[in-house]
């Protein structure tokens, strides 16, 4: 977090594909954009709650952030009156960043069922203590 300002002082985009922790909810907000160069474009597609949304339009407003596109909102579907619809530097796409490569997802879920049916540490947990 300590040199999150640092980063942004001299980008042209973020690109937030963060784990939503304690820690990382709410962080795409007015003090980051704050901190970034005029006409900074923001792609979110970690999660809904990244984003602080009434920030995100007035940096927009501001011209602080020139685009944003949102893979991933608060409530999803987005709700047909979110000012978001209406915002001409906001790209709305339907929650679908990445896709699930079915051959290698199905050799993942195969080597966990040997690892665990044998008693070994499985690949790829999820830790409860990190929120992700």
């Amino acid at each position: 977090m300590a040199g999150l300002g640092l980063a942004v002082e001299k980008t042209d985009f973020i690109v937030n594909v963060l784990p939503l922790t304690d820690a990382t909810r709410g962080i795409l907000n007015h003090d980051l954009f704050s901190l970034c160069p005029k006409g900074t474009v923001l792609l979110n597609v970690g999660r809904g709650e990244h984003l602080v949304d009434a920030d995100l339009l007035e940096a927009i407003a501001e011209k602080q952030i020139a685009n944003a596109y949102l893979d991933v909102f608060h409530q999803e579907p987005l709700a047909q009156d979110h000012p978001f619809w209406n915002c001409s530097s906001v790209f709305i796409t339907p929650h679908v960043a990445s896709r699930t490569n079915i051959s290698s997802s199905v050799l993942q879920v195969v080597d966990n069922y040997r690892r665990m049916t044998e008693g070994r540490p499985l690949l790829n947990e999820v830790s409860l203590e990190k929120g992700y």
